[in-house]
């Protein structure tokens, strides 16, 4: 993977170490963390123009900045990695020209960060990492025979479902969550690991995710982050075999419904953000791929893709233009024909057509298939 660091990141090893201080990277390839969190509506500390040349010159007491951020800070240090990197402090927020800069690179800050410290059950910046819990609910406890343990049983009374943590219903870390290797979810019960290889947790055994049949052989997620070893693969596209990325494109295009699902659902503080919050996961796709996606759409798959419905149409029975009206987003922020004009959950999955018929119709290109030519011009394909 061709090297890459942000440019900006938080030096958590300046003296004193009561500070911390903002500074533009200088060298590819150096190892960062990242944080992934909730905003919430409380304030927020930012790195803004009036601000950026003394967070750059003297930084900022530890003590000044909120919950969240000081814990993230402790983790790191602990791990023995220097530098972090958090949105709110690595782009200028005030600078519409830097935020654009900054965002169109998201998926790569992510995807290429040593870790990801998730805030998974805290709203806001104030809710922080670290809980108070009872640490025998999920302490096994060892079973011996012949005075060595052979067995160790795991208590189940706790059962973390991260898809319903508060973190994971916000659209920008949908992206975060897929695109990082590394992801440690600190929540109100327990530590849950994900990597590409195995999840872990305080109570439950490790699941191995390295052999390829397992790939192929799950027809379902129960979560949308397990299907980061596909996108894993595709990155690494020069060290796999054809066959196996011809594998792992098709099983993503089949999953992408999966995932617009989840995506639509989640919430965005402007609907604006709605492209930009998915766009680093797209970039990093399109080449390994080899498509394109329109507004949330793969090229290959039309005109099928277009038969996306409103999911509270179909739950309800409330005819498309009263729906519609209702959950459009206020500013243009996508064409009309794709399922990101809503602010709706979309279901690509129960109108999708067999993966032969959508390739018939957009390859062929004859007269006798005019009507699929003229509806791709409609659409601008």
């Amino acid at each position: 993977m061709p090297l890459f660091t942000p440019t900006r990141v938080i030096d958590t090893s300046v003296s004193p170490d009561t500070i911390v201080r903002i500074v533009t990277m200088q060298q590819a390839g150096l190892d960062y963390a990242t944080l992934s969190h909730c905003w919430g509506s409380s304030h927020i500390f930012q790195l803004t123009s009036s601000n950026k040349a003394t967070l750059e010159s003297s930084g900022v007491l530890i003590e000044d900045l909120p919950t969240t951020f000081r814990q993230a800070i402790q983790v790191v240090r602990f791990l023995g990695i220097r530098y972090l990197w958090i949105d709110s402090l690595c782009i200028i927020q005030d600078s519409a020209v830097d935020w654009k800069t900054e965002s169109s690179v998201m998926g790569k800050i992510y995807q290429h960060g040593r870790i990801n410290i998730a805030a998974s059950s805290s709203a806001n910046s104030t809710g922080g990492l670290f809980f108070d819990r009872n640490p025998t609910l999920v302490k096994p406890f060892a079973l011996y025979y012949h005075k060595d343990p052979h067995w160790y049983i795991f208590s189940r009374q706790v059962d973390v479902d991260l898809a319903r943590e508060p973190l994971n219903s916000r659209g920008w870390v949908f992206q975060e969550r897929l695109l990082s290797r590394r992801t440690i979810h600190f929540t109100k019960h327990e530590i849950v690991w994900h990597c590409l290889e195995c999840e872990a947790s305080s109570d439950d055994f490790i699941c191995r995710l390295t052999e390829e049949d397992e790939y192929y052989r799950h027809d379902g997620f129960d979560d949308y982050s397990d299907i980061r070893p596909y996108i894993w693969l595709l990155t690494r596209r020069k060290e796999i075999d054809e066959e196996v990325m011809d594998k792992t494109r098709s099983k993503l295009h089949d999953c992408w419904p999966e995932l617009v699902r989840h995506y639509s659902a989640c919430q965005l503080t402007r609907d604006q953000d709605k492209v930009a919050a998915i766009l680093g996961l797209i970039n990093q796709l399109e080449g390994p791929m080899q498509d394109s996606c329109l507004a949330g759409l793969w090229r290959s798959y039309m005109p099928g893709n277009l038969l996306w419905i409103n999911q509270r149409e179909r739950d309800s029975g409330i005819s498309p233009p009263n729906i519609d009206a209702q959950e459009r987003a206020v500013q243009l922020i996508a064409p009309t024909w794709s399922w990101m004009s809503l602010n709706a959950r979309a279901n690509l999955r129960f109108m999708q057509w067999e993966k032969d018929m959508k390739r018939y119709m957009w390859e062929t290109q004859s007269d006798s298939h005019g009507k699929n030519k003229d509806l791709c011009n409609i659409v601008g394909l």
